[in-house]
This record gives structure tokens, C-alpha cells and sequence, in this order.
């Protein structure tokens, strides 16, 4: 009997080993034989991912609206696709010219077919992995966190001044006859926060079917308008012919809703409502439109019915705000009494409330009476010098800060556009271009300081915080007084104004910065004479187009951004700047010959980033200071000189991701003489290096990268395998945190590489593996120390590996405690993730696992592993044939202070999983899973239960008994029950169960009860499904009991 049950049991698993093995000698064939199938295959499962993603952006679209918080999950999910669509839509396209070449199929390249097959496949799996990660359901928000001390709008506070304002207004809105309301006052009063909070309040009263909001201005364009009105109504495109076209859509769509609320913000004039496409009073009753302006005169000149005027605040709500910013502090009696000069010196504007609050946090009694006394100094005498008074307020804020260097980003950051994201770091490139960062020797401790700025003004409320992370704002009051500033500096700023022509000043000879960034400038003057210009910014000026002598004034220039000028070639007085410390020429187009570049002997940043350069001029070799070099998706390049790279011997950061890959290796023959990769190796100062290395290549047994604190490389083809989904999906989500990535793709053999590779893959974060043979574990084959930095593992199609870790095999220590993600996918001979006892604190940050097309696995987590993996908040197993559990509890040792498991998983997803019997194995009382938000099970067809009955019906006990039976089993014994069951569901929000052949209930009445948050329910492809529920005797349809009515509640 024990014989036939073990012949059993291992007959299948010989059964699948022999498939698996017969199935990777014919795989390599069947990219030459299944090719069309490849490709049909990504086309489709490229046109279902499109759709998803339209459809879920509807969903953002309609959620923002509402003014919800789009989850982080799903931006980083629409972001992903973003990325991935265009290389499939651009890789099928490049795949239709190769079969026109090869005259519709009759001349077979064999090399080419398997090479885009293989590719093809990659890309697919890609595709397929988001698109079962997109499955969000209509949990793609959550509501706005609720009032604490300011309401939910940011920055607003329930001051009565505010709030009697806001109930005239709202009361406006009802008034049929009232279609324009106006509100004005000064600037920085609060009339943005003012309208925002309005627009939030009115769509939780239901008043509007829609609400719509554009920022004017004070150089209103008018398709900006229509477009940020139409993605606020859900209009994906507006007509691309011309504004009055757009206009009329406008309109008619505006027209389709009953009751709709349009907000224009920041109005300096008068505009047109019919050129915009908004219908109002006789041609639209519901259309209701609320407009700010800092002049009551421009409210009268847009006929606003309603005019209400938001005024300062109180003196005592100006304590109050005052207080809150500056801190406790200022209650101490040394330093109240001129507190409270200081709140009362800010005039009761918000704006300067918050920055003089920000400024003199922390300060000591001496710096308040100073500040105090300044603002005494230039109090407000009537409203038309109250202008002048907010700039004197965000003046003083900016005179008390402490470093140059806060000073210096502040004037940098008021050279560009109105509203504009600014990136961090390019302010850091700028600034060390200027020499404004003081007694730095690096450009990493540049970025550090320049970031340290940037928190020193965001803290004195000078800067906020942009859109995503790394980036700043301005505020638009702010930014007027920093460009006030900077002008005295002589800096000219017109960013983003839509200049057409070159400005026209008397002189430019006393200028130390230039800023005409953004704008649609065409030419520029022959020549210009600028002697003491040091910052010149003209990005995105597209079709600028700038002479040869234009440069020859301008010897002291230190920073040049021409990033997104389509130029023919760089002009020949670009040589002349032999000052230039940073140099941008990110995304240009039509460079040509960059020869001339090579005579900036003081240039030490250089950015040609996602540009057209095909190939490196010898001359780069003679920048002997260049201290970063960025060629990140640098496509075309085809050529760097041999000997080039080696030269720049003080070269610290250099960025070549997606970009050159020509790299010549020991052994090679190229008739081009192209760069040696052995060259990085004489860069002794190399501290960042991001770098891409084709497979198959004889590394160099030394190369002395010690010194990198930053990396990313990939070492194999990234045009054949998802070795670049992985490192793009990951990077991308550890960006903020990580900073060293690897990446092995591509028949490498572990006991091959280099003591350096392996180095590095010990301090990585990020690790991706990818058709890595000759491992069978990631201990005994890489390494004997521990991978104690990684935050990210991949592993893929790594046949050989058995198992993750083996601890029979080591000394048990504590290993793998950073690591947040595991990702393991087509492993055709793994079996577990341990063998063996995991050492205590092993894998026990984990909050993500994926485990897919796994054929042999048995059990997912084991009992053994069921306590490591506490911290797991997302599971996903898909298409695991031999799975028969995914966690099994029956042996789990739980101490009386520890009686709660799985309470941090929050979406578990189980799919095309065939012979699993069990979800759940053993007793499930322990089981707490009141952060599980989603569940989707497909495709189970030995599946019998989702929740079992006892699941979380923990006996409130007052003594543990623990016993074992001979197998081993632990036993625990609750004694003094003294409570009912209570079943821990109550945060799921989403269910789908599909295609479970075996499945006869999904709940018990209990656990009905529990499902307070539950929005969705879909079951369907289900034929054994009895009922819905079950009551709790296990009996289904209640029969023998009252027959009341069951509800969700």
C-alpha cells in the first residue's frame, strides 16, 4: 500500500520532468516553427493591454476628477504600460519591413526569424504580466484623507473669515440666475485653495454632474484652456484643427451635461467664454463658472454676477496659522511677545504668514526682534501698495535664509515656466556649472546639496513639493518675487511666455543669466554680445535656429541648456565658450559632427541624453575635465573611438542605459576601432556607471570598479529576452530608495564570471537573472557571504535552480532581510523557495511574491516558511501545474504572543493553477487576513473552497496548550473560550472567481456579515457553484432554519 501511494505521487512529477526536459531541447526549434504564432500572440496581447489601459485610464480620468487619490500601484501600472506599448507597437512595425524585404516570406532569414521570435516572446510574457497585474477592479482610488487640522484640500484652513467667504459662494451656485461668480483678492491671499476646497465640497453635496478647472494666467493661451477643461470632462482628444473647432466640442459636450461647474483660476484679464467653448446663462442654465483674479476690475470685465472679495486673515486666525508653521517654540516667553509683532507684521496674508513663519523656525530671540523690526518697517499703507508689501514679505523670507547656496537655487528655480515641474537634478547640474555649490569636490556631493536646498526651501515654504518625486514648484506669488530678485542679479526671464522673436532689450552687455525657455522663439541675433552672461537656458525652443557667430560674445558663460533644439549642426562659435562647465544637448535632433565639443576644456558636464548622436568624435578625448557624461537612450550610436573614454580620467559619473552596445572585448577583431569595455577600467574615479553589455563576451578577469556607489548593469541582449522589463519594471519601482542594480541574461554560466561581477552582485539592490545556467541555488553557486542589500530578485527561466536557498548546505545566519520582492517565473526544475529550516529573519521583509509557470512546485509556502513571510501584503501564482496548496499550516509552531497570520496580506491572485486542491492547508483559526483588500481566483479546477469556514474564528483564550502527535503535528488547545467567532474580512473590497470546476460555496453568514467594504463580486465558468453563502454549520440554503433575508452590508 505505502509503495502504490508513493509510485503515486511520484509518477507525475517523472512524468513532468521528462516533459520538461523534452521541452527545453525543442524550444530553441519552435522559435524558427511557431513564428507567425510569436507574433500574432504580441499583437493580440499588445491590443488587449491598449484597451485595458484606455479603459482603466477612464476610470483615473473620472476618479480625479472626483478629487480621489489615485493608489501608487496603479500610476506605477499605467506608467509600465505607457512605456511598453510603443516598443511593441514599434517592434511589430519594424516586423512588417523585414518580411517586405524578405519579399512577404519566400526568402527565409533564419537568423533573423528566430532572433525576432525569440524577442516577440519576450515581449509578450512582458505584457502578459501587466496585464494580470492591472486587473484593479474599480479600486483604482481611495477618498481624500479626511480634516484633521486643515481641511482635506491642501493648504486650506476653517478659519470663519474662510468659511463665511466659501458659504457665500455655495449659496451663489444654487441661484439660478447667478451663472459667473467672481472671487478676487491679492495675491497669495488663498483664492486657489479657496476654489479647490468649493470644488470638492460641491461634488460631495452632488451639485454638479461634473466639475472642470484651468489655470489662465497671466498669458492665458487658449488651447491650453480647452485642454485642461476637456481632460477634467473626460475628452481624451480634442480636434486638432484649430480653436474654434475645438471650441465648438467644447461647447456641445459642455451642453450634454444637466449641471456643470467650470473654474478658471488666476485670470489677469478679460477673456472670451465662446472662444474657450464654454455656454453659460441663456445657452446653458446648469453651467455654472467660478472665476479668481487678483482685480475686482477683471471680475466686472467678465460680467460676474457674484463678485466676492477673499480678504486677509484675522489677527487671531493669523496667530493661529502663524503658530502652527513656526511651532511651539513661539509660546516661550522670551520669544512671544515678538512672535506675535511678527504674525501681526505679515499683514494676515497666508502667503507670507507661511513663509515668515518658515523662516524664523528654530531661530533664536535675537533673529526674531530683527525680523519683527523689518516688518514694522515697511507695513501696508492701502490696498494699492499691498503688492509691494507680499513681495517685501517673501523677500524677508528669503534674505533670513542661512546658506548661499538655498539663495542660489531659489533665483535658479524663477527661471522656469509658471506652474512647471522642476527637476532636482538639473538644478544640481546647473548649480555646479555656476559654482554656486560650495566646497564640493564631486558632482554626487553637488546633488546632495542641491537636494539639501531644495528641503531648506520647501521647509521655509519657498518651494513645494512638484508632481512626482524628485521635482519642485513654485508658487506663482513666489516665483514673481524670486524673478524680482534674480532680475537684480540681471537676469532676464521670460520662460514659457510664447515669445515668438528674440526679446528686445537696450543691452545685453550686464546680463549674468538668460532664460527663454519654453517659448517658440525661431532666431536668434547673428551675434551677441554678453560678457558677463554665465547662464544661458533656451530648451525647447523647437525650431530655434542659431547662427554660427552667435557664442562669440559670451566668454564667460558657464551653463548652456539647448535641450530639444532641432539644430542641423552645433554652431562654430560654440568652441569659443572656453568657460562652459555644463553643457545640455538632451534630445536633440540633426547633431551632426560634435567636434568642435572637444575644445571646452573646462567642461565637465555634458548631457547628449536620448539624442541622435550616432557616433563620438575623437576629440571628446581632450575633455580632461569632464566629470559626467550622460548617453542614456542614445539609439543610434554606433562608435565611440578606441581610446577615448579612457582619456577622461576624471570622469565620476558616466550613463549609458539603452545606448551604445558596440563594446570591444579581449580577443575581438573590429575593422572600426571601437571603445574597449577594458577602458572603464583606467576610470578610477568612477563612483556612478549605468551600462548595458552584450552577451556572449570574454569579461576582463579585473576591472577596478571598488569605488561605484551607483550601478546599473545589464549584461546580455536586452532585444531577446524580458531582461529589460525586469530591470525597467524595477527600477522604477525602487527609484526613490535604490541606487545598484544587476542584470545576467542570456546562457551565462555563474562559475565563469569574474570576481568583479560577482562583487557587485553582492552590494546590489536590484538583481535580475534571466537564462543563467549552472544554478542551482543562489548561495552555493554566487556567493558564500550574504546578499544583504537586495531589495529586488528576479529569477526567469534559470532551468538548473532548484531551489532559492538551501540552509542544509550553509551555516544558518541571517540573510536576505532587505529583500521586499521575489519574483520567480519559468523555472521549469524549481521546487521550493527553501530547503531546509530558514534562519530566523530570513526573507521576513517580503512583501511582494510572484511565482509563475513553476512546473513542479508542490506548495508555495510550506509550514516551514509560513512565519517567515509575515510582512506579505501581494501574492500572485499563475500557472503552476503540479501545485497542490499555497499555504500549508498544519505544522506551524505559534507562540501565545503570536497568533496572527497573514494579516498583512492585502491581494492575493491564484490563476491557471489546475490541480490545486487548497488555498488554505490545515487549521486556519490563526489566520487573520483583515488587510486583504482584493482576491482573484481563475482557472482552478480541483478547487473547493476560497474561505474555509473556520477562517479567523480565533477562540478569545486565556491559555495555550501546545502538544505534537507522532507526525509531528503541532496541536494548540484554546481553553475559556469566551466570545463568539469573528471572521477578519472586513477590508476586502474586490472578489473575482472564475473557472473553478469544484467549487460549491464562497462564504459563511459570519463572514457575510464581516464584508462591510465589499464593492465587487464576480463569479462566473463555476458549473459545481451551490450557493453563494453557506451557513455556518457548514449546511447549505439554511434549511431547517428562519428563512431572513441575507445581505452584503
Amino acid at each position: 500500500m505505502a509503495a502504490e501511494t508513493v509510485t503515486s505521487v511520484i509518477q507525475p512529477i517523472t512524468e513532468k520532468i521528462v516533459d520538461v526536459l523534452f521541452n527545453a531541447t525543442v524550444r530553441q526549434f519552435g522559435y524558427l516553427c511557431k513564428y507567425k504564432h510569436y507574433i500574432e500572440a504580441l499583437r493580440t496581447e499588445a491590443k488587449k493591454l491598449t484597451d485595458r489601459r484606455n479603459d482603466l485610464q477612464a476610470e483615473i480620468d473620472a476618479a480625479t476628477r472626483n478629487r480621489e487619490v489615485i493608489k501608487d500601484e496603479v500610476k506605477s501600472w499605467i506608467a509600465e504600460v505607457n512605456e511598453i506599448i510603443p516598443k511593441a507597437e514599434k517592434f511589430l512595425e519594424d516586423e512588417v519591413k523585414v518580411n517586405k524585404k524578405c519579399l512577404g516570406g519566400l526568402c527565409v532569414d533564419l537568423k533573423s526569424r528566430y532572433k525576432l521570435s525569440r524577442e516577440a516572446e519576450g515581449k509578450t510574457l512582458a505584457i502578459s504580466g501587466l496585464m494580470a497585474d492591472g486587473n484593479f477592479g474599480k479600486d483604482v482610488s481611495r477618498p481624500a484623507p479626511p480634516p484633521a487640522i486643515i481641511s482635506s484640500s491642501e493648504g486650506f484652513y476653517a478659519f470663519n473669515s474662510r468659511e463665511s467667504a466659501m458659504k457665500d459662494i455655495m449659496e451663489a451656485m444654487k441661484n439660478e440666475n447667478v451663472s459667473i461668480i467672481g472671487i478676487c483678492g491679492m495675491g497669495g491671499v488663498g483664492k486657489t485653495t479657496l476654489v479647490k476646497e468649493i470644488q470638492k465640497q460641491a461634488k460631495e453635496m452632488k451639485m454638479f454632474d461634473d466639475v472642470a478647472m484651468a489655470v489662465v494666467s497671466q498669458t492665458p493661451t487658449i488651447t491650453k484652456i480647452q485642454g485642461e477643461i476637456a481632460g477634467w470632462l473626460g475628452v481624451k482628444k480634442l480636434p486638432d484643427n484649430d480653436e474654434s473647432a475645438r471650441a465648438s466640442f467644447l461647447w456641445e459636450r459642455i451642453k450634454e451635461k444637466q449641471r456643470v461647474l467650470v473654474i478658471l483660476d488666476d485670470l489677469w484679464g478679460r477673456i472670451k467664454l465662446s472662444e474657450v467653448g464654454i455656454p453659460y446663462g441663456k445657452d446653458h442654465r446648469g453651467c455654472n463658472i467660478l472665476l479668481t483674479s487678483r482685480s475686482r476690475a477683471v471680475c466686472n470685465q467678465m460680467n460676474a454676477h457674484k463678485i466676492v472679495e477673499v480678504g486677509t486673515l484675522t489677527k487671531e486666525e493669523s496667530w493661529s496659522l502663524f503658530r502652527e508653521v513656526a511651532g511651539p517654540e513661539v509660546d516661550n516667553l522670551e520669544i512671544n511677545p515678538t512672535a506675535r509683532e511678527a504674525a501681526d507684521g505679515c499683514g494676515g496674508l497666508p502667503i507670507a504668514i507661511l513663509t515668515i513663519g518658515g523662516a524664523l523656525k528654530d531661530r533664536d530671540k535675537h533673529v526674531w526682534k530683527d525680523a519683527a523690526d523689518q516688518l514694522k518697517s515697511s507695513a501696508p499703507t492701502n490696498i494699492e501698495g499691498m503688492e509691494e508689501f507680499v513681495v517685501s514679505r517673501v523677500q524677508l523670507s528669503y534674505n533670513y535664509l542661512k546658506s548661499e547656496e538655498s539663495k542660489s537655487i531659489f533665483r535658479l528655480c524663477s527661471c522656469f515656466p509658471e506652474d512647471y515641474d522642476i527637476p532636482i537634478e538639473v538644478l544640481a547640474r546647473y548649480g555646479w556649472g555656476l559654482r554656486c555649490l560650495q566646497n564640493v569636490d564631486s558632482v554626487e556631493k553637488a546633488r546632495g546639496r542641491a537636494r539639501s536646498a531644495v528641503s531648506t526651501l520647501i521647509f521655509s515654504y519657498l518651494l513645494i513639493d512638484g508632481e512626482e518625486e524628485g521635482f519642485v514648484k513654485m508658487h506663482d506669488v513666489v516665483r514673481y518675487v524670486a524673478q524680482q530678485i534674480a532680475s537684480k542679479n540681471k537676469f532676464l526671464i521670460k520662460a514659457g511666455v510664447g515669445l515668438k522673436d528674440w526679446p528686445s532689450i537696450n543691452t545685453f552687455e550686464d546680463l549674468t543669466g538668460i532664460s527663454l525657455m519654453f517659448n517658440d522663439i525661431h532666431e536668434v541675433p547673428d551675434e551677441l554680445e554678453c560678457p558677463k552672461l554665465q547662464a544661458l537656458f533656451l530648451q525647447e525652443n523647437y525650431h530655434l535656429v542659431i547662427p554660427d557667430p552667435f557664442f562669440q560674445g559670451m566668454k564667460d558663460l558657464k551653463v548652456l541648456d539647448l535641450e530639444g533644439i532641432r539644430m542641423v549642426s552645433p554652431p562654430f562659435s560654440l568652441s569659443f565658450l572656453s568657460n562652459l562647465g555644463t553643457l545640455s544637448l538632451h534630445d536633440c535632433c540633426g547633431l551632426g559632427d560634435l567636434s568642435l565639443i572637444g575644445e571646452l576644456s573646462r567642461l565637465e558636464i555634458l548631457d547628449l541624453s536620448e539624442s541622435d548622436v550616432s557616433e563620438i568624435p575623437v576629440s571628446f578625448g581632450r575633455l580632461g575635465h569632464l566629470r559626467l557624461l550622460d548617453l542614456t537612450d542614445c539609439e543610434h550610436l554606433e562608435l565611440i573611438p578606441r581610446g577615448v573614454l579612457s582619456s577622461l580620467r576624471k570622469l565620476e559619473e558616466l550613463y549609458m542605459s539603452d545606448s551604445f552596445r558596440r563594446w570591444q572585448f579581449e580577443s575581438e577583431e573590429d575593422s572600426s576601432s571601437n571603445a574597449k569595455f577594458i577602458e572603464l577600467g583606467a576610470l578610477s574615479r568612477l563612483t556612478s556607471l549605468h551600462i548595458d553589455i552584450p552577451k556572449g563576451k570574454i569579461m576582463p578577469s579585473d576591472m577596478s570598479f571598488q569605488n561605484l556607489t551607483s550601478f546599473s548593469i545589464t549584461i546580455g541582449d536586452l532585444e531577446e529576452d524580458p531582461l529589460s522589463y525586469f530591470m525597467e519594471v524595477f527600477s522604477r519601482k525602487f527609484k526613490k530608495r535604490c541606487s545598484r542594480a544587476m542584470g545576467l541574461s542570456q546562457d551565462m554560466k555563474i562559475s565563469a564570471l569574474p570576481s568583479w561581477i560577482k562583487n557587485l552582485l553582492l552590494r546590489s539592490e536590484i538583481l535580475a537573472l534571466v537564462e543563467v545556467n549552472d544554478l542551482e541555488n543562489i548561495f552555493s553557486n554566487l556567493a558564500n557571504d550574504d546578499f544583504n542589500e537586495l531589495m529586488f530578485l528576479a529569477i526567469f527561466r534559470c532551468n538548473e535552480m532548484k531551489c532559492l536557498l538551501n540552509s542544509l548546505e550553509r551555516t544558518q545566519r541571517v540573510t536576505l532581510h532587505k529583500l521586499e520582492w521575489l519574483f520567480i517565473r519559468e523555472n521549469q526544475n524549481f521546487v521550493e523557495i527553501c530547503h531546509g529550516q530558514l534562519p530566523a529573519g530570513c526573507l521576513s521583509n517580503v512583501k511582494r511574491l510572484d511565482v509563475e509557470a513553476c512546473g513542479i512546485m508542490l506548495k508555495i509556502l510550506p509550514s516551514h516558511l509560513v512565519q517567515s513571510f509575515q510582512n506579505l501584503q501581494r501574492l500572485r501564482v499563475e500557472s503552476c501545474e503540479l501545485l497542490v496548496s499555497v499555504f500549508e499550516i498544519e505544522r506551524v509552531n505559534i507562540a501565545k504572543e503570536e497568533t496572527e497570520l497573514f494579516s498583512s496580506l492585502e491581494k492575493l491572485t491564484l490563476i491557471d493553477l489546475p490541480r490545486m486542491t487548497d488555498i488554505w492547508k490545515g487549521d486556519t483559526q490563526f489566520v487573520s487576513l483583515h488587510n486583504l483588500t482584493k482576491v482573484r481566483v481563475q482557472d482552478c479546477d480541483e478547487l473547493r473552497q476560497v474561505f474555509p469556514a473556520n477562517l479567523g474564528e480565533k477562540a478569545a483564550a486565556e491559555e495555550m496548550v501546545l502538544y505534537r502527535n507522532r507526525r509531528d503535528q503541532i496541536h494548540i488547545h484554546a481553553t475559556t473560550s469566551t466570545s463568539s467567532p469573528t471572521p477578519s474580512l472586513g477590508n476586502l473590497v474586490s472578489i473575482t472567481i472564475r473557472g473553478c470546476g469544484k467549487l460549491r460555496n464562497l462564504f459563511t453568514t459570519s463572514m457575510v456579515k464581516s464584508l462591510v467594504r465589499l464593492e465587487s463580486l464576480e463569479v462566473s465558468s463555476c458549473p459545481t457553484l451551490q450557493e453563494i453563502i453557506m451557513d455556518d454549520e457548514g449546511e447549505v440554503g439554511l434549511q431547517g432554519a428562519s428563512t431572513k433575508k441575507i445581505t452584503f452590508p
